[in-house]
């Protein structure tokens, strides 16, 4: 009678657990894809605005996300279109765009 219950607890505690690790991953999955299509879409307008400036020899998808990061910022803050390209040039090199 003890190895039955101690093989039904254990069973049901797997059983329970197998389905919230199954939850877990599922929201994990789902949180991912999201966190992806985001990036996805922050890629493609900084792609945008680059082309807009006549940066056209970018692959952002080859971007960290702190030059991306610092190119949107660059780009949504400055109006003149020859300073969005200098600091857009200079975040590509590496270097950090001062904007005044």
């Amino acid at each position: 009678m003890t190895r039955t219950l101690t093989a039904i607890t254990l069973a049901a505690g797997l059983a329970f657990g197998a389905v919230g690790t199954t939850a877990s991953a599922q929201t994990q999955t789902s949180a991912l894809g999201t966190m992806e299509m985001g990036l996805s879409m922050l890629e493609l307008s900084v792609a945008r605005e680059l082309n807009r400036i006549g940066i056209n020899d970018v692959d952002v998808t080859e971007l960290s996300l702190s030059q991306i990061s610092q190119l949107q910022q660059v780009l949504s803050q400055t109006t003149d279109m020859q300073q969005r390209k200098t600091h857009a040039q200079q975040v590509l090199e590496g270097r950090t765009a001062t904007i005044q």
